[in-house]
This record gives C-alpha cells, sequence and structure tokens, in this order.
C-alpha cells in the first residue's frame, strides 16, 4: 500500500546512506568506513595515537620525572638518559612455526630497590613514574631479522633494531597477560612494559606465536627481555673518560693493517700509503672535544662525546593538539624534564650500536686533537696517517681546492681497504706477475 502524500506536498525523501561514510559524534567508526593514511598516528606521541588507541590508554608510556634517589634527600637535576644496559634473556629465535615458549629469569632484592616506581604528584591526571641515578626497568620486545641474518644475532644487532610484533602473538607475564602496542594504532611498535609485574625471586614469561602456513617477507622473529637504566650524563661521561678508552698504538696498528697489500687476487692493486681520517663532528662540523665511537665501529673516525649526549631527545612534555602546555599536562610542567628515549644510540657515521656503555675513547685522535690545537691548526678538518703512525694534517682551504661537491662528499670514511679515504700525498701501482 503506497504512503498517503497531502495534496499539494511532495513526498519526503530520506537521504541514502552512503557507505563508508564517516558520521560525526560516533566513536566508534561506522560499518566499512576507511580510514585514510593522514589519520594514522605518524609515532606514539603524536595527538593521533590517543585517539587510534583508547582501548590501551593504560598502556601508554607514563610521564617520567625526575625523584630523588632512594634513602636521600639530594635532589635528582640534569639531563638523564636511558639505555639498555643488558640482555638478560635472548635473543632467542620463536622459529617460523606455531610455537609456545617459556622464559624465566630471577630478580634479586638489590635490582628490586632500583627498579622505577610510581609516583603521584599532586593535581597530576596522568599516571607518572619517578626516575634517578641508576633506576632500573624491564622491558620485553620482538623484533624481525632477515633469514639470511638469523644465524648470528648479535647484541649489536638487536639494539639497533626497532621493534616488531608478528601479527598473532600473546603474552603473559607472571600469569597476567599483558596487550601489546602495535603500529597501527600507536605510530610504532612498542615493548612490553614488564617492570609494576615484577616480583622478587622468579619470574616467567610465556610468549605464545601463530605463525601463517606461508611465511612473508622471509623474516625470523626474536624475542628478548631487556634491562633499561637510567643514567645522568655527568656519570656517563665520567665512567666512559676513566674505564672506555682506545690505547693510541691500538689505532695505529689499525692503520698499518690496513695499509697492507691483500694477498693474492687481482693482478693489478692500487695501494695508498695513507689512511685519511675525519676530524669533523657530524652534528657540529667542528673538530670533537672527546673523540667517541662505539665498540663495535669499523671505521676510525669519531664524534665529539659531549655532542652526542647533548644531541639525544626524549618524550615531549606535552603531545596533544595544538601548541605549547596544555591544561592536562601543565602540572607536569614544574617536576622536571623527561629521560632521553631509551633507543635513540644508533652511531651517526655507521648505525652501529653507540649506547653509553658501547662508546670508546679513541686516545691516538686525543692526541692528535692537543697537537693539532697546539701548533694553532684547530681548523684541520682531517689527517693523513702513515703506516708508522705518523700524520699530516689537512686544513679547511686545502680542502676547499678539491673537486668534491658539498660538505658531504669531503667527508671520508676509513672502514677498511678499498674505502674512498680521500687523496694521499702519493698513489703506488703495483704490478704482479
Amino acid at each position: 500500500m503506497a504512503p498517503r502524500v497531502a495534496p499539494g506536498r511532495a513526498p519526503a525523501t530520506q537521504p541514502a546512506a552512503t557507505a563508508g561514510a564517516r558520521v560525526p559524534g560516533l566513536l566508534v567508526p561506522a560499518p566499512n568506513q576507511i580510514i585514510t593514511i593522514d589519520r594514522y598516528p605518524q609515532s606514539p606521541f603524536d595527538p593521533r595515537s590517543t585517539e587510534m588507541a583508547l582501548h590501551q590508554i593504560h598502556t601508554r608510556s607514563p610521564r617520567r620525572v625526575p625523584v630523588p634517589l632512594p634513602g636521600s634527600s639530594s635532589p635528582t637535576t640534569g639531563q638523564y638518559h636511558q639505555a639498555v644496559r643488558a640482555i638478560l634473556v635472548g635473543p632467542s629465535s620463536v622459529g617460523t612455526v606455531s610455537r609456545s615458549m617459556k622464559y624465566n629469569f630471577d630478580v634479586p632484592v638489590e635490582i628490586l630497590l632500583r627498579l622505577s616506581k610510581a609516583v603521584h604528584p599532586m593535581g597530576a591526571h596522568q599516571p607518572a613514574v619517578g626516575y634517578w641515578e641508576g633506576a632500573l626497568r624491564y622491558r620485553f620486545r620482538m623484533c624481525a631479522i632477515p633469514a639470511s641474518k638469523a644465524d648470528s644475532v648479535t647484541a649489536n644487532t638487536w639494539v639497533t633494531t626497532a621493534t616488531n610484533w608478528p601479527e598473532h602473538v600473546f603474552v603473559t607475564f607472571n600469569d597476567t597477560a599483558v596487550p601489546i602496542r602495535r603500529k597501527t594504532h600507536h605510530g610504532a611498535s612498542q615493548p612490553v612494559e614488564l617492570t609494576p609485574l615484577l616480583q622478587l625471586g622468579v619470574n616467567r614469561l610465556h610468549v605464545s606465536v601463530m605463525h601463517p602456513p606461508k611465511p612473508k617477507d622471509n623474516l625470523v622473529y626474536f624475542a628478548a627481555v631487556e634491562l633499561v637504566e637510567t643514567r645522568s650524563a655527568e656519570s656517563i661521561r665520567e665512567h666512559i673518560l676513566e674505564h672506555n678508552t682506545i690505547p693510541a698504538s691500538v689505532t695505529s696498528n689499525l692503520v698499518a693493517e690496513r695499509l697492507k697489500p691483500a694477498e693474492g687476487g687481482d693482478e693489478l692493486m692500487i695501494v695508498d700509503n695513507t689512511v685519511s681520517i675525519d676530524l669533523s663532528d657530524p652534528f657540529t662540523m667542528r673538530m670533537f672535544k672527546v673523540p667517541v665511537r662505539g665498540v663495535k665501529c669499523t671505521h676510525l673516525e669519531c664524534f665529539d662525546l659531549d655532542t652526542w649526549l647533548e644531541t639525544r631527545t626524549g618524550k615531549p612534555l606535552c603531545h596533544h593538539r595544538g601548541r605549547g602546555m596544555c591544561e592536562a599536562c601543565r602540572p607536569f610542567e614544574s617536576l622536571g624534564p623527561e629521560p632521553t628515549y631509551a633507543d635513540g644510540w644508533k652511531c651517526p657515521i655507521c648505525s652501529s650500536d653507540a649506547r653509553p656503555r658501547s662508546l670508546r675513547v679513541d686516545l691516538f685522535l686525543c692526541h692528535v686533537r692537543d697537537q693539532l690545537i697546539g701548533m694553532g691548526k684547530e681548523g684541520a678538518k682531517s689527517i693523513s696517517v702513515n703506516p708508522d703512525g705518523s700524520w699530516v694534517p689537512r686544513i679547511e682551504e686545502d680542502l676547499d681546492s678539491d673537486d668534491d661537491d658539498g660538505p658531504s662528499a669531503k667527508r671520508r670514511r676509513s672502514d677498511g681497504p678499498g674505502k674512498d679515504r680521500g687523496p694521499g700525498p702519493a698513489i703506488e701501482v703495483i704490478a704482479l706477475d
């Protein structure tokens, strides 16, 4: 039966519902709605990550505030850095088939007393965790390693690889299920924080992974439990200068080894008589004050220790929409700065491990710097080192006369034989019979 229509009036029509159309005011997207890429968070601190991960709001990284060392009234001031101190479990492969794994590790009382603890600042509406010199926390994460490199995953490889979770993984710690923070909701895959669930003695971690019948991307997942330490820039500097040094003779021997001709191979070899070492810090483009590099770095170039520590970044105090400090975050503004990220320690030259405990001071380059300053040649950008350890400075004017295009082309690396180390005083051509 057709509906009755009043005389002189057109029948009212209902607007057609468009599939996937966004309905304002709905917390849950409408059926078939496509979320465009520009609405996904680009980092864990993007305001959109809060909107996309409301169901995991309780797992977000808390505001970290400086508190006095336990048992002391001295305030915690200055710049503090977080870094992985040790890998307690793993890294171990979870294989390419579905399986369940159990990891057990002990937490002694002396470690339990140093764990970061929750604090409750007056007037704050967000969770907060205190830190101090030597504060510790535990975390669990997984990484995807190419199958071609899965046979030898070292600590150096692990700490420089980003977190990546399998598509189907379930984790419980001490019989408590822990949620997984994925890139889709948080902008980047995030580690699982174990610290609040730690207990004295044996701690039990249970991981279940379901792999698809045909694994994609030819990747192998690895898992590990990490111990993260917070230390001040001052204590890091003192420890490195006192304990982590490379004797000058070691660097001289490395230069001599790299200048030795390789045995066998091609009938014609070009052998440099010197190795060129850049003296410029990659951040300031000035000569370093304390030259350091990672213990696993294969190059001889160094970067400045103080600049390296000063350029490490931490979470923003406020990551909500708009500029400036919002009302929700304002109570935290006076509580002090955040420590730096625990994962921002890739070597600026080769992207290898450059955590504070992995840094080494090159005493050979320290000696070079002192001599150049004594000669009034602190503007030198590089040196040419001979096999016997003697060296000749190259001043900025000399570099400007080169045919290289731009400053990036002037920077040389001394990774080993065959690398471009810059022009040397002489080149010897050896013909092999």
